[in-house]
């Protein structure tokens, strides 16, 4: 995984799914209507997976150190980038001590690889969060 990214450059986001994600250990792909404002206003995201963060787990390439709360995986098609036209990155999910939520860059995973030109099976067989 490529460095964490400074937390100066963070977002607020406001996610309400989130409160329900953090309390399991599963990973659930969110509908449409569960994703955040930036996703469902581009055309080339394709699937969003929220899940909390586990060393043990999969998607180990992503580091519990760093405080996340929840993270998302996203899945974006993009022609540009072909023959490798699906796309995956992770944003973190943190939150201060007066309960707002932030929102990382996206982050560089290892596992499923940034640029594939076959969708991930990562995603394949994940439950809805609700």
């Amino acid at each position: 995984m490529d460095t964490l990214p400074s937390t100066s450059t963070w977002k607020p986001i406001d996610l309400p799914i989130l409160r329900s994600v953090e309390l399991t250990t599963a990973a659930c792909e969110l509908s449409r209507a569960q994703w955040p404002n930036w996703a469902t206003n581009s055309t080339q995201f394709n699937r969003i997976v929220a899940y909390c963060p586990n060393p043990a787990g999969e998607l180990s390439s992503i580091s519990s150190s760093s405080g996340a709360l929840t993270a998302l995986l996203t899945e974006r098609i993009d022609a540009k980038d072909y023959p490798k036209v699906f796309n995956y990155n992770v944003y973190l999910i943190a939150q201060t001590t007066d309960g707002k939520l932030y929102q990382s860059p996206p982050i560089i995973p290892t596992d499923p690889t940034h640029h594939s030109s076959s969708p991930s099976t990562w995603f394949n067989n994940l439950g809805s969060p609700i």
